[in-house]
């Protein structure tokens, strides 16, 4: 391996693998998929970068400039997971860092992850321009993200607002469905008296934001009841419920009645919008049910579940239960339980954008590798909602968005007893809370008296810290109240949460906190401000006292402008648009000395590849984002590769210890060897199932096919003419040595006969060598890399040394 790095810093060095826009020849480039920044590079990326670098070699050979162009991704949410437990072991948290010291930590992990997979991919031979590697919270990409989200935001395609979103209450953000994985479960479906009519439900917990019960309009069992409206017991009490008809109900699920919680089900979400049903919202967003669920408030799911059955039971409202397979969404990154409920969150209305790519998947602007991919891409995009691109993470791109508002409670509020209003009043700068206030750091929060309801102050949110009760020291002075036991904390905790176990295990939250009587000291505008760096004051009353947003954008957002913000997008003159108000490369390039020679030349990429599995996150908004704001397809080709998974077809991953390092086989077998062994399972959208052994095996045959290809060429030059016989037989074919020598034994008949028998010999490999170059040509240019192998296997072992 020693040999083979420092053929490739020699490489480096010489700087072989740059690509030039001002060179003459035609040009190829490719863009290698931006890795995650959450450790090294695992079997899926080595087999797809050394697809990529195959393609770039091959293209070199041919002629071209070639740019093969790295670059890393920030990877938002799975890299902040990352990090929180290496913090984790050093008994430091995001609470206790506070966000800036946080994202200084932060870019010093980025960097030592990064060098892992730099070495990655130097050690597999990529033959990258690394003059140009882009980070996607680079200065480029920073500018390029910006533009769109200040563009989306100017054509009102861009908004703020409560909406049905999939939230991991581990991680404390919204996600993607892709960013989600199913387990199958066994658990109870219960079945519950609901007025007159019984229901099947497997989440019991959500019945307290329930808003009507729906049937199918065509069920003849239920059509009597459509329309009415019926009282209903509940474990908080009566409720009154009507009964609607909606067609998205399954008559074959239960009884064929179900309940609709619009604030905890996409579909009940849906059913609520069409008919006008409110949002309660029963679970919080740490996955902790609300005061909505009286006595259990407070519990987390499972654990008010189990509790509620009995209770259930008792009132007689549980008819039966039976056992119920069916998958349940967890967190990709964390294994938590997904919880649908509504947040406020910025989305882009994606629509118009999506008809775009549609249009241009349907005329074949884009060779998509295996083909029937385009009809996949197509369904989704005809049916894609508006897409959510905030993320309550502090490690990405933070949103562009000022308000001028900063002494705004929105709502936010704590109740202290008026005995605990004097203590604030004379210093408290600390309260023990059970509850999750969902609170920030920066948050104004409305203090009130909770026996006159009236407002006596303000407070800011310094620190928030998370413990449990058992941990709380009972003497500190900030807290004003002192114990000298921790039954007495205990005991003060059950006075405010009568209804709830309270034990030494129980989780607390401390806020800290800034105190004043007042909540401002004038009038603001609300005016909010899309600025890439913080404005000196509100452009429309002056006030300078203006906050930034605090979430950060969606990790494929700017994942999705990849193809143009890394080749210098937007590098525009100010004020140049298009016709509809978005940057346009056509009209840039009409005189405007400014366009980045790298996008003039280099761009639409000629071939992208990607993992079937982020087709809808990455693909298709490339293609809609690309499209929209250079009139251009993001690329010309399109390939798709399968996935590897181990042999009982699971993918490979940390927790199920099922992973395959590839430089462990790079150290054991070669990077040669390597490469080859991974493009036999290279088919275009087909999975392959490997192991360490069945890995050694392919790694071990094309260890020794290397080795034999050594042999051929050391025993030819071994073996080659002199140069005065080179001179003399210039026209003449390749001679062997073996056969000069055996030529001139008079046994072997005369010289002329000899010769005709070597020429003919000769032919016929070089004959099989031309046919051999041809198929694996036409390989290379289908990217079929695994028949490629094959091909050259076959000719070198069986043919050209046999």
């Amino acid at each position: 391996m020693q040999g083979e790095i420092k053929i490739y810093e020699n490489w480096e060095k010489l700087g072989v693998f740059r690509a030039n826009p001002k060179s003459k020849k035609p040009r190829h480039s490719l863009l290698i998929p931006p890795p995650n920044l959450t450790g090294g590079l695992h079997l899926g990326h080595a087999m797809q970068h050394a697809i990529l670098d195959a393609v770039a070699r091959f293209k070199r050979l041919q002629g071209y400039d070639v740019l093969l162009l790295p670059g890393v991704d920030h990877a938002g949410i799975q890299f902040e997971a990352t990090f929180d437990k290496e913090l984790k072991k050093k008994n430091l948290s995001k609470e206790k860092l506070g966000r800036e010291k946080w994202l200084e930590m932060a870019w010093d992990f980025k960097e030592e992850v990064y060098k892992s997979v730099s070495s990655t991919w130097r050690f597999l031979g990529l033959s990258a321009d690394w003059s140009r590697e882009v980070f996607t919270l680079d200065e480029g990409p920073k500018r390029a993200v910006f533009e769109v989200f200040k563009n989306f935001y100017d054509k009102g395609l861009l908004y703020k607002g409560p909406y049905i979103v999939q939230w991991c209450p581990k991680c404390n953000t919204a996600i993607e469905d892709v960013e989600m994985e199913y387990e199958e479960r066994r658990e109870k479906l219960y079945y519950l008296k609901y007025g007159p009519l019984v229901l099947a439900t497997v989440r019991p917990e959500t019945k307290f934001g329930d808003t009507a019960m729906a049937v199918n309009s065509k069920d003849p069992r239920y059509k009597k009841y459509v329309g009415r409206e019926f009282e209903i017991e509940t474990l908080a009490g009566k409720r009154k419920m009507k009964i609607i008809a909606d067609d998205a109900v399954d008559p074959k699920f239960g009884t064929g009645v179900i309940k609709v919680t619009p604030g905890h089900d996409f579909v009940d979400y849906e059913i609520g919008k069409r008919h006008n049903l409110p949002i309660l919202q029963t679970i919080n967003k740490q996955g902790r049910l609300t005061e909505l669920a009286g006595k259990y408030a407070g519990m987390k799911v499972l654990e008010a579940r189990e509790v509620m059955i009995p209770d259930l039971k008792k009132k007689g409202l549980l008819v039966k239960e039976e056992d119920y397979t069916h998958n349940v969404a967890v967190c990709e990154r964390c294994k938590s339980v997904v919880e649908p409920l509504i947040s406020e969150e910025w989305f882009v209305k994606v629509g118009t954008i999506a008809k775009e790519a549609i249009t241009t998947i349907n005329r074949d602007e884009i060779k998509f590798l295996p083909k029937n991919y385009e009809k996949i891409l197509v369904e989704w995009l005809k049916d894609i909602h508006d897409w959510c691109i905030s993320r309550s993470l502090w490690w990405g791109h933070r949103i562009p968005v000022w308000y001028c508002n900063p002494k705004d409670t929105k709502g936010r509020k704590l109740g202290f007893a008026q005995n605990v209003v004097s203590q604030i009043f004379a210093g408290k700068t600390k309260t023990y809370r059970l509850r999750d206030h969902e609170f920030k750091i920066g948050d104004l929060v409305a203090f009130e008296n909770s026996q006159s309801g009236k407002i006596f102050g303000y407070g800011t949110i310094t620190d928030i810290d998370k413990t449990t009760v058992g941990k709380l020291f009972l003497n500190d002075p900030a807290h004003g109240a002192m114990y000298k036991r921790r039954s007495q904390l205990i005991a003060a905790f059950k006075r405010h949460y009568p209804d709830r176990e309270i034990n030494n295990n129980t989780p607390v939250l401390i806020y800290t906190y800034k105190f004043s009587t007042s909540n401002k000291t004038r009038e603001w505008c609300n005016e909010i401000i899309v600025s890439l760096n913080k404005p000196k004051a509100c452009p429309k009353c002056g006030n300078t006292e203006i906050v930034q947003d605090e979430q950060v954008l969606d990790t494929w957002f700017s994942s999705g402008l990849w193809p143009i913000s890394t080749l210098g997008w937007p590098h525009f003159a100010e004020s140049n648009s298009a016709s509809r108000g978005k940057p346009s490369i056509a009209l840039a390039t009409e005189g405007k000395p400014d366009l980045d020679p790298d996008l003039k030349k280099y761009f639409p990429w000629d071939f992208e590849i990607s993992a079937p599995e982020i087709k809808y996150l990455w693909i298709a908004r490339m293609i809609m984002l690309s499209k929209y704001f250079t009139d251009k397809i993001p690329f010309k080709t399109m390939f798709f590769h399968g996935m590897l998974r181990d042999l009982q077809g699971r993918k490979f991953s940390k927790s199920l210890g099922n992973g395959i390092d590839p430089l462990d086989l790079i150290n054991q077998w070669g990077v040669d060897a390597t490469r080859m062994a991974l493009y036999t399972y290279s088919i275009p959208g087909r999975d392959g199932r490997v192991s360490r052994e069945l890995l050694d095996e392919r790694c071990k045959n094309f260890r020794n096919f290397g080795t034999k290809m050594r042999n051929v060429a050391r025993f030819i030059l071994e073996l080659r003419p002199s140069e005065d016989v080179i001179a003399r037989n210039t026209s003449t074919s390749l001679r062997v040595t073996k056969q000069s020598k055996d030529r001139h034994d008079p046994s072997n008949g005369s010289r002329d006969d000899n010769e005709k028998v070597m020429a003919k010999d000769d032919l016929l490999i070089l004959d099989e060598l031309n046919k051999t170059a041809k198929k694996v040509t036409a390989n290379l240019e289908k990217i079929e890399l695994h028949l490629a192998v094959e091909e050259l296997y076959n000719f070198v072992w069986h043919s050209l040394a046999d």
